[in-house]
């Protein structure tokens, strides 16, 4: 990635690193939110899950060495009356392999009841939280350099430059010579910039940036903080908060419960999905749930 000569990216650079972290942050959390208990040993679960997220759906078999494979999935020939391929094709992403089946011998797993992948509500989720974090930098930026200064010539220019630059690269004392400092008090121009739209909003941009990070989650199906101010929430909030993310859970967890059902009844297996949270620490999920109580009681009680 490009850098100047101090160490610092362009804003391009930024922008593109700001997009790929929040994007691949955003990505491992949705990849990893459910787990699979049960699964045979030779079946990778990222595979599965990483799969269903980019495609929408995938297909459980057994090989011909009685172990099991499930892998990426198309379509061929005929539908049945509830839209599945009677024949499909499994096929891996990673190497050439490639074997039809049918509904009597594999199970497709759906990621969701519209049957799509999610990579590209991730990207725009990742865009909109970058939006706000390079906002945030900005913003932040204006407190550093309020000011448009207009210079008489080039050598107060670069003084003004390598001053600057020393403020943006948090240099906690900048050093000039005597000379220096009469040349830039002689030949500037300062013009203020500090009015309102130059005001720190820093905080209200991070409430927003946890907002869109708790809409991302509940849009997985896991519970979050989808409120900033807990001593003015109330229980109809609450039940609001909870409900949204327990439908969104519902159109994950349900079609892959739907489709272990279907895969242990064939292969004599005993497959569960679940959300990981669920199986995350008793204790601390007991907390969780006493402040959800805590904060659904009315002040005084």
């Amino acid at each position: 990635m490009a850098k100047n000569k101090c160490g610092r990216m362009g804003t391009a650079q930024l922008n593109m690193a700001c997009l790929s972290y929040n994007y691949n942050r955003a990505k491992n959390i949705a990849v990893s939110s459910i787990g699979w208990e049960g699964l045979p040993p030779e079946i990778d679960e990222r595979a599965l899950e990483i799969t269903l997220y980019q495609n929408g759906a995938a297909i459980f078999f057994r090989l011909l060495d009685d172990t099991y494979a499930c892998l990426g999935v198309t379509p061929e020939g005929k539908l049945n009356p509830y839209g599945v391929p009677v024949i499909r094709r499994a096929y891996s992403s990673w190497t050439n392999f490639t074997k039809r089946l049918d509904e009597t011998n594999s199970v497709i797993i759906y990621n969701n009841y519209t049957r799509t992948g999610i990579d590209g509500e991730c990207m725009l989720f990742a865009n909109r939280v970058t939006n706000v974090d390079r906002t945030i930098d900005v913003n932040v930026n204006t407190q550093k350099t309020p000011y448009i200064a207009k210079t008489k010539n080039q050598q107060t220019k670069l003084e003004l430059t390598k001053i600057l630059e020393g403020i943006l690269t948090n240099v906690p004392v900048i050093g000039t010579t005597k000379k220096e400092k009469t040349e830039l008090s002689d030949d500037l121009q300062i013009f203020n910039l500090n009015t309102t739209q130059g005001s720190y909003v820093g905080d209200r941009l991070n409430t927003l940036k946890r907002e869109l990070w708790n809409d991302w989650l509940s849009y997985l199906g896991i519970p979050n903080i989808g409120y900033t101010k807990r001593a003015q929430v109330n229980s109809a909030e609450m039940e609001y908060n909870s409900g949204q993310y327990m439908a969104e859970q519902a159109c994950r967890l349900s079609i892959r419960e739907t489709a272990a059902k279907q895969i242990n009844s064939m292969f004599g297996l005993n497959i569960t999905p679940y959300y990981r949270y669920t199986r995350v620490g008793g204790e601390l999920r007991g907390r969780m749930d006493n402040d959800s109580q805590d904060d659904m009681r009315e002040p005084g009680e």
